[in-house]
């Protein structure tokens, strides 16, 4: 897995040229933004560089490179493992890169800021984005860099019209929204932060063994 890993790296590495642009994004909304531009750019960062991870699979099925690193001693397993581990990587890196830079800009302009909660939010925010990055691995594994983009929209339509279908369901009469809205609030005022914390990351390590199982699935079918 560390040869894998190396090799990866080093295909980041040409796109050294992108991430300074990127950067440089996130400072010029920090730098014009208000204490709240913070809350933009965890998440923008976090999520380019973890996409910049996921994108390595492309570079792998470019001329059927691929197909030679079958031919190491790696095995499907090891190779969809090492994927995982390089995303949890990147987000990691981009979410420290940008929580350092926004908590920076805090302290100097003197924001007030509820700390604990700025942690707590952006570790939420890091999570999610793994997350999101555990939906779109699979997706591209199966159906290439192109057909990956058309599939991850529908799916995305697809949650999203069934967010709204669920939202019209209130007015109707059929979800008590008021209950609703009481029930969760006890829920939330019962649960403390290192709870929630928790609670999160459970969700991600399940959903992301789930994706990791998918994912080992579709690179056993595929023929190099």
């Amino acid at each position: 897995m560390k040869g894998l890993l190396v090799k990866d790296f080093q295909l980041l590495q040409t796109n050294k040229m992108t991430f300074p642009i990127f950067i440089i994004i996130a400072l010029v909304f920090l730098i014009s933004g208000d204490q709240e531009a913070g809350f933009f750019v965890v998440p923008y960062i976090t999520m380019i560089f973890g996409i910049m991870t996921v994108s390595t699979v492309s570079y792998d099925e470019v001329d059927h490179s691929i197909a030679y690193i079958m031919t190491l001693p790696v095995t499907r397993k090891i190779y969809v493992v090492e994927k995982y581990v390089l995303m949890l990587l990147g987000t990691i890196i981009g979410w420290a890169i940008s929580f350092g830079a926004a908590s920076v800009f805090a302290v100097v302009r003197a924001y007030e800021l509820d700390w604990v909660q700025w942690i707590v939010t952006t570790l939420v925010i890091m999570v999610v984005m793994f997350m999101f990055l555990c939906v779109m691995l699979p997706v591209q594994l199966k159906f290439g860099a192109t057909n990956s983009r058309i599939v991850l929209i529908v799916i995305f339509a697809i949650i999203a019209i069934g967010i709204l279908g669920i939202k019209n369901l209130v007015p109707v009469g059929y979800v008590d929204s008021a209950h609703m809205t009481i029930v969760l609030n006890r829920i939330i005022n019962s649960v403390t932060i290192a709870g929630v914390c928790g609670i999160f990351l459970v969700i991600a390590a399940v959903f992301s063994l789930l994706s990791m199982k998918i994912s080992m699935g579709i690179m056993k079918q595929k023929q190099f």
